[in-house]
């Protein structure tokens, strides 16, 4: 007997489109609904018995109090050929962030469209979310037509609209289902009601869809913590998600490219030969190397460069307090928390043709392009590589709030960013203090001395980043450097240190 693959599925769509309605049908027509389940919504009345589909979904008080979706609820149902985790996502505004987390494990996403209502700001912002997470099948579908009189007009109107808004994205495989959730109007049959529709209903499509696979791209072990194996040797537990890792196998350890042999390998305390791809275990390695949670295990042979610092990123805004330039977030990426920099704006997604508009700044719910700088190395690809290491959330480091989600787009080159308000190219010497930066500056310092100095502007610049960091008391640069610009602001630099602090830099 063949196992089932497993589909992730989404809804989307403005409030009141019918998303809960039409996951409560699909679960009713799949008989995956308990009967204490459905005795409960069901009321009875003169004029007969009805059934409210969306409580199987609203399972929040206020969510069945004011009809509406607002967590991400996850059902599951399955077909003769599919097993199905669907995400039934809230469609207010205030609430895009839960969409985002509902979609962000997607194979297909279906969008909800009100046939009255036609296609709205929400919807395009649904959609453009959608296509910024590569969900690979899009199902536009057009509920409540039995409120239009299952008007064909109304249909070819609102599938015009649709059209022009997946030209505008670029989307690759999309369709457009005229459907009637609460009437079970093609759902998992043709309708008579629409004669004038030659598509397969929404069920048939659905059970159509496959799970989605990674590029293969070599082996990623990603490390999630080190314990202890039960002969009491250092193991590195974590988890394959690409190709696979075996007692004998050559590997380096990213980010430090330090390499070893796989001496030994566990699934829970059972010695196993190789662990494959999507399993979870415990790898030893032949000699002691300084390895921790965040670290990835690649192959010896790989090509991996040193990790960029600077990425050219996308982020949909979940916060009232808005994003701007050289503000400092946590970045959570997989198992590893670093600082990291807004370096610059590059413009926010405009919904109404989906280009891109300048802004100082990302208010809630704008989707914006960014360039962050990551205060330490970090294992990052674009997200078109790899969704496992290509997407990221951002943290209020004050309030430990998450204010965004993002994805990695292309790594941006380290000698030409944005720094301020003027674009800085950096000389050989910003580079070495640059890689010098997160240990101390005394070492910097005298490089800098030996090397010669950069132009002022640059220094400056340096000089008041580290001394935010506190890595050290400044009040010996002058000295040291033999330089004292006007530029520099020697009071900043030097002001709020402790005496005690002196030794810290290690250096001076």
């Amino acid at each position: 007997m063949s196992v089932k693959p497993m589909v992730r599925i989404a809804t989307a769509g403005s409030v009141d489109d019918g998303k809960s309605t039409l996951i409560g049908r699909i679960m009713l027509n799949s008989q995956a609904i308990m009967e204490d389940h459905l005795r409960s919504a069901t009321t009875t009345s003169e004029s007969g018995s009805s059934i409210d589909l969306a409580r199987f979904t609203d399972g929040l008080k206020s969510e069945r109090e004011q009809g509406i979706t607002i967590d991400v609820a996850y059902k599951y149902f399955s077909t003769e050929h599919r097993k199905f985790i669907l995400a039934d996502t809230p469609g207010h505004e205030q609430y895009t962030r839960n969409m985002a987390t509902g979609a962000s494990t997607a194979d297909a996403v279906i969008i909800l469209i009100d046939a009255e209502k036609g296609v709205t700001t929400q919807t395009r912002r649904h959609t453009a979310i959608s296509s910024l997470l590569n969900i690979p099948r899009i199902l536009f579908t057009v509920n409540k037509m039995d409120i239009v009189g299952y008007g064909e007009d109304q249909f070819l109107k609102i599938s015009e609209d649709i059209s022009t808004l997946a030209r505008q994205l670029k989307l690759k495989n999309w369709q457009t289902i005229p459907i009637s959730a609460r009437d079970d109007v093609n759902i998992t049959k043709s309708a008579t009601e629409q004669s004038w529709f030659d598509g397969p209903p929404l069920m048939e499509v659905i059970d159509q869809i496959l799970p989605r696979e990674e590029p293969k791209s070599g082996l990623k072990y990603s490390v999630q913590y080190v314990t202890k194996t039960p002969d009491k040797r250092r193991g590195l537990a974590g988890k394959v998600f690409s190709d696979s890792i075996g007692v004998g196998d050559r590997i380096k350890i990213y980010p430090g490219f330090q390499e070893a042999t796989v001496a030994e390998a566990y699934q829970a305390d059972t010695h196993v030969d190789r662990l494959t791809e999507g399993e979870v275990g415990t790898i030893v390695l032949d000699r002691e190397i300084d390895c921790d949670r965040g670290s990835v295990l690649i192959p010896e042979d790989s090509e991996e460069s040193p990790p960029p610092v600077f990425w050219e990123s996308t982020v949909i805004w979940f916060s009232q307090e808005p994003l701007r330039k050289n503000q400092r977030y946590i970045l959570r990426h997989r198992e590893s928390e670093i600082g990291t920099s807004v370096v610059a704006i590059d413009g926010k997604l405009d919904l109404n043709d989906f280009s891109r508009k300048a802004g100082n700044d990302l208010e809630l719910n704008d989707i914006g392009h960014l360039r962050l700088e990551l205060h330490k190395p970090l294992f990052a690809t674009s997200f078109e590589s790899s969704r496992s290491f290509g997407s990221f959330i951002l943290i209020d480091p004050k309030s430990n709030e998450t204010v965004g989600a993002g994805f990695f787009t292309a790594p941006v080159d380290e000698h030409q960013t944005q720094v301020d308000s003027t674009t800085w190219h950096y000389s050989e010497d910003e580079a070495y203090l640059k890689k010098i930066k997160q240990s101390n500056v005394g070492n910097a310092l005298l490089l800098l001395q030996s090397r010669g100095l950069p132009e002022e502007s640059s220094l400056n610049w340096w000089l008041e980043h580290l001394a935010e960091q506190k890595f050290t008391v400044l009040t010996n640069i002058p000295r040291l450097l033999d330089f004292k610009s006007p530029q520099i602001n020697w009071s900043k630099a030097t002001s709020e240190r402790d005496p005690g602090e002196v030794q810290k830099g290690g250096g001076i």
